[in-house]
């Protein structure tokens, strides 16, 4: 009898426990990125105009029969500022910024403080494209030499 009783005390949580949930998989896309460097042409601050690039940042995914959003961040930098990007040289330092557009009046960030997170709708397997555009403004007083920056580029989708 104490075998029975026991026994029946191993079996009750598993007779009045309830069904368990469905089970609902779902595939993630894998998906490849392929970003271009930003690079400037010679800069003089004798110049009148802003020294102005683009570069493009490519998201693939080869998610068949899915919409997905795609939302790329940017970071801002070693000036730590999304609003005053610096390139440096040594202890010289080179005012730029990267918009999300042409007219450069939105700042590419993480969408804090005024700046952009671009985000693109992606169908099925294919590639969302996010153009980027690079500006020095003119009239900066620098050393000779070459002067960079490196931005951490997020992606989710």
């Amino acid at each position: 009898m104490r075998t029975l009783i026991l026994i029946a005390a191993l079996l009750a949580p598993t007779l009045l426990a309830p069904p368990p949930a469905a089970a609902q998989t779902t595939t993630l896309p894998r998906c490849t990125v392929r970003t271009e460097p930003m690079n400037f042409r010679p800069y003089s601050a004798l110049d009148q105009a802003p020294n102005t690039t683009t570069s493009q940042i490519e998201v693939t995914c080869d998610a068949p029969d899915r919409v997905s959003l795609v939302r790329i961040s940017l970071s801002p930098g070693r000036s730590g500022r999304h609003h005053d990007r610096t390139m440096t040289r040594g202890g010289s330092s080179l005012h730029y910024n990267v918009h999300t557009d042409p007219g450069h009046r939105r700042i590419a960030g993480d969408g804090s403080n005024g700046t952009v997170a671009p985000i693109r709708l992606h169908r099925g397997p294919g590639r969302a494209t996010f153009r980027l555009y690079g500006v020095i403004l003119p009239r900066q007083r620098i050393r000779d030499g070459e002067y960079d920056d490196t931005l951490r580029v997020t992606i989710e989708f």
